[in-house]
């Protein structure tokens, strides 16, 4: 926009497809394609995961007899608001009709049916565990990165959103004293250029009668 003297009007450029209509088409179409889908992708991910540790789980508990120290997977809630987590544990008795489990931290394939001479299912169970290693690997990492889109998302709407509020409140201090010193210099702005509480590009689209 262009102003030559006072008493004149502002110009505008013919008008077209704003940046700003353009901008939020590029916005929904990411949203949409990359982000929206691929964080959806990851969710259904964990699903299957879970529900793949839970078939696992399924296959420990009938490929072995009962007994001291049998392999099993258990889910453990968590208190600090994150996902219940599975882990591998191994049951045991105290002789007096009570089990425990206690949890495996370093597994050994030598666990796998120990005491018993002839266990036909010692390599199908340890090829369970193993896939289960790699199932629960999978999926901290795809709660770690879901983690890290949570604390982005926190921190665009505290820290952030605040220094936007701040700078909107600026500009319109500002817009109001460019148009006040115009008005005074004598140049007639047009109503679409006074200050309001939500101004668009999109709100010039409109072209403007010719210069007075």
């Amino acid at each position: 926009m262009v102003f030559s003297s006072p008493n004149a009007r502002f110009r505008l450029p013919e008008p077209g497809a704003s940046p700003g209509s353009r901008r939020d088409s590029q916005w929904a179409e990411l949203k949409n394609t990359e982000l929206g889908v691929g964080i959806a992708g990851l969710f259904d991910r964990l699903h299957k995961i879970d529900e793949l540790i839970d078939y696992s789980a399924l296959l420990l508990r009938i490929g072995q007899p009962p007994m001291h120290g049998k392999l099993d997977i258990r889910w453990y809630r968590k208190h600090d608001g994150r996902p219940n987590t599975p882990a591998l544990v191994r049951w045991f008795s105290t002789g007096t009709g009570r089990s425990y489990t206690r949890t495996v931290t370093r597994f050994h394939p030598d666990m796998v049916g120990a005491g018993l001479a002839d266990f036909p299912n010692r390599q199908l169970v340890t090829d369970v565990i193993l896939n289960f290693k790699s199932l629960t690997a999978e999926r901290e990492s795809i709660i770690e990165c879901l983690n890290r889109i949570s604390r982005v998302s926190k921190l665009s709407s505290s820290k952030n959103e605040g220094r936007a509020d701040d700078t909107s409140a600026d500009l319109l201090v500002i817009h109001e004293a460019i148009v006040q010193n115009l008005q005074v210099a004598g140049y007639d702005v047009d109503r679409r250029f006074h200050p309001k509480v939500v101004w668009r590009f999109e709100d010039l689209d409109t072209p403007l009668p010719s210069s007075a």
